[in-house]
């Protein structure tokens, strides 16, 4: 029997390429959100980066690792996203 995940997560894609992902997010007592997110797999010659906006106002990108768990407190926004790279150009899938 198969159970369900109740943790949000889905599967990203880039020129076939894929990446199963997840993210979970509470509100945190001082604004914002609090949470974890991760990568459970990632296709060869693609990676997942995480966009964080925080309540501080910075703007960072972090690479997500596959088989990882990343900690955060005091976000307003948490994107992730995978890419691949043609070149010297970078491409990415759609912000989830």
């Amino acid at each position: 029997m198969t159970l369900k995940s109740s943790i949000p997560q889905t599967t990203l894609w880039i020129h076939g390429k894929a990446a199963h992902v997840w993210k979970t997010w509470y509100h945190y007592s001082k604004g914002g959100y609090k949470g974890h997110f991760g990568a459970k797999s990632v296709n060869a010659n693609a990676f997942v980066i995480a966009e964080i906006y925080w309540n501080s106002g910075r703007h960072e990108f972090k690479n997500v690792k596959p088989n990882s768990t990343h900690v955060y407190y005091g976000a307003k926004k948490i994107y992730l996203r995978v890419c691949d790279m043609h070149g010297q150009t970078m491409y990415c899938s759609a912000k989830w």
